[in-house]
């Protein structure tokens, strides 16, 4: 579906709506669920309508004092953007909420029914591997930003659980997200432990061998030496392959007005001058996530939200095939680059051992960033940001 899509409805005038993602659709599930029908349906619509809807911004308090005809159009186009129209066709129902409702509902249990046919022969034999990863991957699609790394243990009622997740999955390229699902989500989990343990992002410029590598050797206890392999990788042949990446953000939309700023930066970090090269690029880190969710409009209602509010919510923005990338770009922002820091304690700390972070660099407090391995790091969270679909 478009990322944003522009109709006219009747006494509103021109209506932008964008992604319904998994988030919205799990929230209205959640503030739905504890209901009867009809209300339960009815709360569900509202909720996913206002989800949906960019411009003008609606609650779904808003929604629900809307004239009914309104809200038949505004339902109309989620189902057209959900793709759904076969299932609210076939509802044979007079009133919308309801219509829409037990249409999704459809849709869902049909989708639910293909997804276990499809990985029915493979449960048993890697059930025990794949527990505590799939308990971790959907609880966190129905609960809204539950931690990756707060993983489950075990599968509990696997069906009632998938059900539960999978109700916004919609067209998320279903096929390749299962397709040899027992090969692929074990190694993404292991994945994201070690670059977690290492204190490195996974950025989408590292090839599959660089992160197999780096696997391997946190496997083997030896993760003191994945930062050496990392900066290795991006400082061979003069620093090719990080120019190659830098030069593969000219083209995005949130990194064009910057890009002067940042090859500008580039040009220090290859010169050695980390002094530089790291000031000037962990600001747009937050300058582009700031922009992008006020542009969205993801906070809501104008106000000045504060940095975890801001990166909750654009790495909800990211597609469930990137959903890796930006698990592990979240954890490095909460445990690294804007975890809280007392200014105080780090004074009295000698000037080598302060902790560099977003606040005590650009706060004069640690000035003890002139390494490369803080100014690539840098780079390599900004590489993850471009991995957000635009």
């Amino acid at each position: 579906m478009d990322k944003k899509t522009r109709y006219k409805i009747t006494g509103i005038g021109p209506v932008i709506f964008g992604k319904v993602t998994i988030n919205k659709i799990a929230n209205a599930q959640e503030a739905s669920k504890q209901l009867e029908l009809p209300e339960r349906a009815r709360i569900f619509t509202n909720h996913v309508i206002s989800g949906a809807v960019i411009k003008p911004k609606l609650s779904p308090s808003e929604v629900s004092l809307l004239p009914d005809i309104v809200i038949n159009e505004l339902a109309s186009c989620v189902v057209s953007l959900l793709q759904i129209e076969k299932y609210y066709t076939a509802v044979e129902e007079d009133d919308v909420h309801l219509k829409f409702y037990r249409a999704f509902h459809n849709y869902e249990s049909e989708l639910f029914g293909e997804i276990i046919n499809h990985l029915k022969p493979l449960l048993v034999p890697v059930s025990f591997q794949i527990s505590s990863v799939v308990g971790s991957m959907f609880n966190r699609m129905a609960a809204h930003r539950e931690k990756f790394r707060q993983t489950h243990e075990r599968l509990e009622t696997l069906s009632a659980k998938w059900r539960a997740s999978l109700a916004s999955i919609e067209k998320l390229n279903l096929t390749g997200l299962f397709k040899d699902f027992t090969i692929q989500v074990t190694p993404q989990k292991e994945a994201a432990d070690a670059f977690r343990a290492a204190g490195w992002p996974i950025a989408p410029s590292m090839p599959e061998e660089l992160r197999e590598r780096v696997v391997e050797m946190h496997k083997q206890g030896n993760t003191r030496y994945i930062s050496r392999t990392i900066m290795g990788y991006y400082g061979r042949d003069q620093k090719a392959k990080l120019k190659a990446m830098v030069e593969g953000w000219s083209a995005n939309p949130l990194f064009m007005p910057r890009m002067k700023i940042i090859r500008d930066a580039l040009w220090a970090h290859c010169e050695g001058l980390y002094t530089l090269s790291s000031p000037a690029v962990v600001p747009n880190i937050e300058g582009i996530m700031r922009s992008y969710v006020y542009a969205k409009g993801l906070t809501g209602n104008g106000k000045n939200p504060k940095m975890p509010e801001i990166y909750n919510a654009f790495t909800d923005e990211y597609d469930l095939s990137n959903w890796l990338i930006a698990e592990v770009f979240l954890y490095q922002l909460e445990s690294n680059i804007y975890s809280y820091k007392s200014f105080d304690n780090e004074l009295k700390k000698t000037i080598t051992s302060r902790f560099v972070n977003r606040h005590t660099m650009l706060h004069g407090i640690a000035f003890n960033y002139d390494r490369e391995i803080h100014s690539l790091k840098a780079f390599l969270l900004l590489d993850a940001v471009s991995a957000l679909p635009v």
